[in-house]
């Protein structure tokens, strides 16, 4: 021990407010990624005006996320620090009433290789104090948005709309296949609910249309945190999974689909005597619009009555 050392020294964060952060960080990275995959989605498809509003409060969540990860309770340095900052200046030039300070393409462009940067500060944090599992099984995106920054920061690639959309496709697709495996995984489970406990999914989830809380043509992954739509399908998960193998601790990949919606669940089976239509469980798909052409659809077999 060394006698010159200042024992007054104020403790280190503690675990539970690491985690606190480490948790809020990863939030707000996924909310950062789904903010620009929504205003792409916008410009692919000539919405310039939405588009333009949605870039504005992407600035936002991108200013506030930097400064979130530069006050890291552990007080680790950020990295990137530097780029980052340039980034959020840069970013936080555009304006939807002034397109001619920075355009859309180009806030897209910086808004791109921001998110790599930021991701990047992110996982030097994640090799520290950082343990979150969020984040780990964001893994494809982090690798592609790293992969965006070098591209765009070394000028071998101007990454504009067209390069972002066979990107977003190739992600898209592997989240796709993400989603029919845990899709079924649950229709496994609610087999195994009807079947253990010898009630319809109806009786099982105290609902005949879980899915009925969801609005129609609304991005569903923008759905807050203690929404009906969310917490309805949270509900029935977790009735579904207790009931199939009496454990209540719900994996946290079966709460919403890879792009972070909640499934859609439409209990049909025995939803009134005699009725043997299957019940439904739907994934909003890349859109995050329900019933539209891109989303992935689960029929679960019936147990009650004819299959």
């Amino acid at each position: 021990m060394n006698p010159n050392a200042d024992s007054t020294r104020a403790p280190g964060p503690g675990k539970d407010q690491l985690q606190r952060f480490c948790e809020r960080a990863g939030r707000g990275l996924e909310l950062f990624r789904q903010e620009l995959e929504g205003v792409h989605l916008l410009y692919a498809q000539d919405l310039e005006r939405p588009a333009a509003r949605s870039l504005a409060e992407l600035a936002e969540t991108g200013r506030q996320l930097a400064r979130l990860l530069e006050e890291n309770p552990a007080g680790a340095p950020l990295h990137n620090r530097a780029y980052i900052q340039a980034g959020v200046a840069l970013l936080g030039r555009f304006s939807p009433e002034d397109p001619k300070a920075l355009g859309v393409s180009e806030a897209l462009d910086c808004a791109a290789s921001l998110l790599g940067a930021l991701e990047a500060a992110f996982a030097r944090l994640q090799s520290g104090p950082c343990k979150s599992a969020a984040y780990i099984r964001n893994k494809s995106l982090r690798v592609l948005a790293a992969l965006c920054a070098v591209a765009v920061l070394a000028g071998a690639v101007a990454f504009g709309p067209a390069a972002w959309k066979l990107a977003a496709g190739a992600l898209n697709e592997h989240r796709a296949g993400q989603a029919r495996a845990a899709m079924e995984r649950i229709a496994q489970l609610a087999v195994q609910a009807k079947m253990a406990t010898g009630k319809s999914l109806v009786q099982v989830t105290g609902s005949d249309c879980t899915r009925c809380a969801c609005q129609k043509d609304k991005f569903l992954w923008q759905e807050p945190k203690r929404s009906e739509c969310r917490t309805r399908w949270e509900k029935a998960i977790a009735a579904i999974y207790t009931a199939a193998t009496r454990k209540q601790d719900t994996p946290a990949e079966l709460l919403a689909d890879p792009w972070g919606a909640p499934y859609l669940l439409n209990e049909n089976e025995q939803e009134r005597p005699g009725d043997c239509s299957r019940d439904e469980l739907r994934s909003a798909g890349p859109d995050g619009i329900a019933d539209t052409p891109d989303d992935v659809v689960k029929t679960i077999p019936n147990v009650h009555c004819g299959r």
